[in-house]
């Protein structure tokens, strides 16, 4: 049996390696367009201002491509997005994890493209190996989340799969993202469809600690924060701001829950800087990037 002093050192020394000091990372998402599936231009400046902006992964919301035709044709058109997006960040020492979105939903195109040096974390559940998974970076943990996995189908993200990891979550913060806004902003769309699931994912992240959702499908930048029932505030980032045909927003959530801080309807990204346990982040537009 360990010793109480054996035991109080393992503690020590495991929560001295979550001191994680400074570090960030960057979201966005939404990238589809008319050019080979992708809108390249935007797609090309991107890569080239996240290369220079010291962070160490990037979280990318969905939507990566149109989506349209067959499988084939989508493959060609993911390949393009990891090509001109991912491989030089890859190259430049970056990580990205995307998550699917309603575009992105050819099975075969997907598991073709992040496969060997691409693959995405193997460890979601068993029918959403490759879309829904987790990993670790420092002092956070990350939930990556397909909203569009059957057999619970769209407009809803795994929660017993969530809840298992953040039960076993050794880390002190928590960042979940998916595609489709858990409450809705412009788009009617949203995990609200199915209430009680989303509020089920709304509750469970907020009691583990989890304080920031980012999400795409409304193109445009939109930080807001929603209350879970126990009064915890969460704070859903939507980030579709990689070069996606722009919304006009007039200003009026679509759900009265959520109360909005920031808007922005330009391409960009949001960076996020973490020092410790301190969060913070900000909208960099892209003409107004590193």
């Amino acid at each position: 049996m360990m010793s109480r002093y054996r035991l109080g050192m393992a503690v020590f020394f495991l929560l001295l390696s979550f001191h994680a000091g400074a570090w960030r990372f960057a979201v966005t998402g939404d990238s589809r367009g008319s050019d080979h599936g992708v809108n390249r231009v935007v797609l090309v400046q991107l890569a080239k201002a996240l290369s220079n902006a010291s962070i160490q992964l990037v979280l990318f919301t969905g939507d990566l491509v149109d989506g349209s035709g067959d499988d084939e044709t989508v493959t060609a058109q993911m390949r393009t997005w990891r090509n001109i997006f991912m491989e030089p960040l890859l190259d430049a020492g970056i990580r990205v994890y995307p998550v699917r979105g309603n575009h992105d939903l050819s099975d075969a195109a997907w598991d073709a493209v992040f496969s060997g040096a691409f693959a995405l974390p193997g460890n979601g559940p068993a029918c959403e190996r490759n879309r829904t998974y987790t990993f670790a970076y420092e002092n956070a943990r990350f939930f990556a989340l397909d909203c569009y996995a059957p057999p619970l189908s769209q407009y809803r993200v795994n929660v017993s799969w969530l809840a298992r990891g953040l039960w076993r979550n050794d880390r002190p913060l928590v960042f979940a993202f998916g595609h489709i806004p858990a409450f809705p902003v412009l788009h009617p769309d949203s995990l609200a469809l199915r209430f009680f699931a989303r509020e089920a994912f709304w509750n469970v992240l907020g009691l583990a600690g989890g304080r920031y959702y980012f999400c795409g499908h409304d193109h445009f930048f939109d930080d807001s924060t929603a209350h879970d029932w126990f009064g915890h505030t969460l704070h859903q980032v939507v980030a579709g701001t990689a070069g996606a045909p722009e919304y006009t927003w007039d200003g009026h959530p679509i759900s009265p829950r959520l109360t909005t801080l920031q808007h922005n309807e330009t391409p960009g990204y949001v960076i996020v800087d973490v020092e410790d346990e301190d969060i913070s982040y900000s909208f960099v537009p892209l003409d107004e990037g590193p």
